[in-house]
């Protein structure tokens, strides 16, 4: 008996490899987004909302990993305006939040730059940058 070799359905393949390359790009972005969760982070509020030309402004940070407050040590920040550092007129920490104030100068640019930076309990550096607009 004579057999005739079976030709595979191309739709059938076709459909195949779709799904194989749908569930890999599914747990390609899963584990994506866990790793981005999973890693320590700064989480920053600002007091006002945005700085004013000749008012204080204050920004509070903490590093957060997946929802829970870590320690750190170190804390600091710059602020800037036109290209130019403007002195700090307070920082504050308790270990785990810190808070640095500026008085904004009444001649200002167009926006308040900066950065804050915490380490972790392993030495570990991180930054937050901001560039808010002046009121």
């Amino acid at each position: 008996m004579e057999t005739t070799p079976q030709v595979p359905n191309r739709r059938r393949r076709l459909g195949v490899t779709a799904l194989v390359l749908l569930a890999f790009l599914i747990l390609g972005v899963a584990t994506a987004t866990a790793g981005r969760a999973s890693k320590a982070h700064i989480v920053a509020t600002t007091s006002p909302a945005a700085p004013v030309a000749g008012k204080a402004f204050s920004i509070t940070f903490s590093l957060v990993k997946q929802g829970v407050t870590l320690p750190m040590t170190g804390p600091d920040c710059l602020g800037m305006t036109n290209g130019r550092p403007i002195p700090l007129a307070s920082k504050t920490s308790d270990g785990t939040t810190a808070t640095c104030t500026w008085n904004v100068p009444t001649k200002t640019g167009p926006t308040f730059d900066g950065m804050a930076v915490a380490f972790d309990s392993n030495g570990t550096e991180y930054f937050f940058g901001y560039d808010y607009p002046i009121g």
